[in-house]
């Protein structure tokens, strides 16, 4: 955290000149940020690098937990020179975190739907009479984990749904 986020942002400022105001600006600025993942994909192989690293950046943000951590380090680090009496006091103990809401799913059109058991159907997926099942039936993830073929009609008035022989 230290050297991704932090000192990239904060490290020019000297620890007695920083300021609550520099921190809920920096917090602010990463929420409004979309995450570069220069220095972590630049480590991977060279074949399992994506992102910010290959030029095609995912336009990901930082989660809230993530950002939490983040305050979290800052607020450590700073407790740890107030301890040895660098700091009057921890500034990042002033800052408000925001809440971050979580960007609703758009669900699939009929037309995404459909293309998408076509190409289930097509590639003959094992699990297409299950994809089926979700998509007419709006089955949540437990729901179709639980789902054992007795509890299937297999005999519907579409033809549509297939089990074992």
């Amino acid at each position: 955290y230290i050297r991704i986020y932090l000192l990239p942002q904060l490290g020019r400022i000297k620890l007695d000149r920083l300021s609550v105001r520099d921190v809920q600006t920096w917090v602010n600025k990463m929420l409004a940020s979309v995450v570069l993942r220069k220095g972590k994909d630049r480590k991977r192989p060279e074949g399992k690098r994506r992102c910010c690293a290959v030029g095609r950046c995912c336009r990901q943000q930082l989660s809230s937990r993530t950002l939490g951590n983040i305050r979290a380090t800052l607020r450590s680090v700073l407790a740890h020179a107030q301890s040895e009496e660098l700091l009057a006091r921890n500034v990042a103990a002033g800052v408000r975190m925001p809440k971050i809401r979580k960007p609703k799913h758009k669900a699939w059109s009929s037309d995404e739907a459909r293309l998408f058991l076509e190409s289930a159907r097509h590639d003959d997926d094992p699990l297409y009479a299950a994809y089926v099942l979700i998509l007419v039936l709006g089955l949540r993830k437990g729901e179709a984990l639980g789902v054992t073929w007795d509890d299937v009609d297999v005999v519907s008035k579409s033809g549509a749904f297939g089990g074992p022989n």
